[in-house]
């Protein structure tokens, strides 16, 4: 799958961690999870294993990255944005 989304490896959420909103089954019932990152790579691989899907919005504790995932039909869509402060 991380050749899938390279998109996703490297885009710099923050060291400090970041937050993050899980799609699927209860995911609207955990709303937004604090987490930090301690593998590094291969986001997407992973939380598929775990929950079942790749979709996913991170957004940088600083506010300022935000990074989506999202499957369409047999595509998979990685859509990050920077914003200025």
């Amino acid at each position: 799958m991380s050749n899938v989304l390279p998109g996703v490896r490297g885009v710099g959420l923050g060291l400090g961690g970041c937050h993050i909103l899980l799609a699927g089954p209860g995911a609207s019932e955990r709303g937004w999870l604090c987490v930090k990152d301690l593998v590094g790579s291969d986001l997407p691989s992973r939380l598929l294993k775990v929950n079942g899907s790749v979709e996913f919005i991170a957004l940088a504790m600083d506010g300022e990255r935000i990074c989506a995932t999202s499957e369409e039909d047999e595509e998979c869509w990685v859509v990050c944005e920077e914003f200025s402060p």
